[in-house]
């Protein structure tokens, strides 16, 4: 009886391999995420569709029937919610299958049992290679275009990709007058570059609220960084606004772009199809 969880998970496995084709997921998907939902309920379905569908499978493992059937019973009705939610989807489904799984537990008839299970899991499998990983790129991270900031050099509310372009300008463009001794557009880049990146801990704070993430990307080391391109600013130490930076980079900008850089840039993807 442990092949039957072993078959299963062979499905999950060669699902896997290979090369990954991201398919976009039907757009009232997004109707079950926020802002649009309290909550993640699609999800939530496929907690419960997974766990009825385990339930199932242990219980038939170890002969305990009547469980098997309470679970089986549970299995059917959550794997056909799916097609109540999403449309599209419905048409994906093997009624079939399931109701006949739901019949072999009944008959306590393994063989059948094992037979559409493996025609229902094809299907979720199936379906979590397509837009699994979309889904989550497209709904579970929030998306910047929603994120305006404030920006303390123009006295306006910009978009959060422009934010960050203007940042990182004033930082190259900080290098650059550095190296080709133009104090005066050094101090005044780098002085736009601080006040630049002050101001977006507010934007980060709106969802990074504690005091310990707070401290985490823009305390300790990047706090002493930024220390450091002041004080470098204001005396003319040239090694000290580096080493300033160097910190600034590795212990705010690389861990914030680990974070949010490959699904942001993901979106934009999907976004432009």
């Amino acid at each position: 009886m442990g092949r039957i969880i072993l078959i299963f998970l062979i499905f999950v496995v060669t699902a896997s391999a290979g090369n990954i084709r991201l398919k976009e997921p039907p757009k009232e998907l997004g109707k079950y995420y926020p802002p649009n939902s309290e909550g993640y309920p699609f999800v939530s379905l496929m907690h419960t569709l997974s766990l009825s569908l385990t339930g199932t499978v242990v219980s038939v493992q170890e002969k305990d029937w009547k469980n098997a059937e309470k679970w089986a019973l549970k299995l059917k009705k959550n794997y056909l919610k799916i097609g109540d939610k999403v449309k599209k989807w419905d048409k994906l489904l093997k009624k079939e299958a399931v109701n006949n799984l739901v019949l072999s537990v009944k008959k306590r008839d393994v063989k059948g049992f094992k037979q559409n299970l493996q025609i229902v899991g094809k299907s979720c499998v199936q379906c979590h290679k397509n837009y699994k990983i979309s889904a989550r790129i497209l709904y579970r991270f929030p998306s910047f275009h929603t994120v305006s900031i404030e920006d303390p050099v123009s006295e306006l509310d910009i978009d959060f990709h422009d934010y960050m372009k203007k940042m990182t300008d004033d930082m190259k463009k900080l290098k650059i007058y550095i190296f080709d001794g133009k104090k005066k557009r050094a101090l005044k880049s780098g002085t736009r570059f601080i006040k630049r990146f002050e101001a977006l801990k507010q934007s980060c704070s709106d969802c990074h609220s504690g005091k310990a993430s707070e401290s985490l990307y823009f305390g300790g080391k990047v706090k002493e960084g930024l220390s450091m391109v002041k004080n470098g600013l204001r005396k003319g130490e040239r090694e000290k606004i580096f080493k300033g930076l160097r910190l600034i980079g590795v212990f705010n900008c690389t861990k914030c772009h680990n974070t949010h850089i490959i699904q942001a840039e993901l979106q934009e993807r999907f976004k432009k199809r």
